[in-house]
């Protein structure tokens, strides 16, 4: 049985700012179970990487690897240039102690280029419209296995929404800010406008309508 007490996180990185990089760590020290770190084939070796990838698969490949190895339980993520906010993740570990859920979602703070509160009023009738929970959202590694893990490389969370959405998965929404999100001009979603954003989501919903 799976064990639901049980927080692994998830960081995926592919040559990371420094600074950023420790900063990210450092604020998940004493949050999580376990803390698994996957190099995704960097130039420089990452220090203390959990898994090494030879290569650059892409960041999916990246939460597959580290998933794989993952404690069953909750998994949570987080990207290499972001930050927890520590006191609201012990407040969302209680929550999920008691949650039936298979997804717990949550609103970020976008800082950067950008700088709002998203998440904060997601309906999931809406999934094929537009996505509208954060990447970095805890899911049980039960619900991964079942829908053969992340798999759509432009927007993998997405999609894992969208079909867990479809598979009869449950949603538990947890009010509070878990991190700030740094919103980057390099990034891959920065790009997501128009006819970019029409074609994710049109394959968003043929890969929703083949599951």
């Amino acid at each position: 049985m799976e064990n639901t007490t049980v927080v692994t996180l998830v960081i995926g990185t592919y040559n990371p700012h420094k600074e950023w990089f420790e900063n990210a760590l450092k604020s998940a020290e004493g949050l999580f179970d376990d803390i698994i770190i996957v190099d995704d084939g960097s130039t420089e070796p990452v220090e203390n990487a959990t898994v090494t990838h030879e290569t650059n698969k892409g960041f999916y490949q990246a939460r597959n690897t580290g998933i794989t190895h993952a404690k069953d339980g909750w998994i949570a993520s987080l990207d290499d240039d972001d930050e927890f906010i520590p006191e609201n993740v012990l407040l969302l570990k209680r929550f999920a102690e008691q949650s039936k859920a298979d997804i717990i979602h949550f609103p970020i703070e976008m800082f950067g280029d950008m700088n709002c509160v998203w998440g904060h009023s997601p309906n999931m009738e809406n999934i094929l419209n537009g996505n509208q929970i954060p990447s970095g959202s805890w899911f049980r590694k039960s619900l991964w296995e079942k829908l053969s893990g992340f798999q759509y490389p432009l927007a993998e969370d997405w999609d894992f929404w969208a079909r867990a959405w479809k598979s009869g998965a449950t949603f538990d929404f947890f009010p509070l800010p878990i991190y700030p999100h740094r919103m980057r001009k390099d990034s891959l979603s920065h790009g997501w406008t128009g006819e970019t954003f029409i074609n994710i989501r049109n394959e968003i919903r043929n890969r929703y309508d083949a599951y």
